[in-house]
């Protein structure tokens, strides 16, 4: 996902900003989310298999970000995955 984002950077809402968590680390990941508006957050979760422990940590530390701050993380997560995962 970052390669295909930096590849495509020059067509970026300026608007918008993108942050990738690349592993397991909950501070790497509390970093990431503890300045933004989590009310216009939007998580995208990317595991081909569906079943990576990494990725799942880090869904599931998000996930409670979102509910400790009052938030139905359902509204703010989506899983992108290969057809058939178990994120499917």
């Amino acid at each position: 996902p970052k390669a295909l984002y930096l590849a495509l950077e020059a067509y970026k809402d300026v608007n918008r900003e993108v942050i990738f968590v690349g592993n397991v680390d909950p501070d790497a990941c509390h970093m990431a989310l503890k300045d933004l508006d989590l009310k216009k957050t939007l998580v995208c979760v990317v595991s081909k298999s569906g079943n990576t422990l990494e990725t799942s940590t880090n869904e599931a530390f998000a996930r409670s970000f979102f509910e400790k701050k009052g938030l139905d993380s359902n509204l703010h997560f989506i899983d992108i995955t290969g057809e058939g995962s178990p994120m499917d």
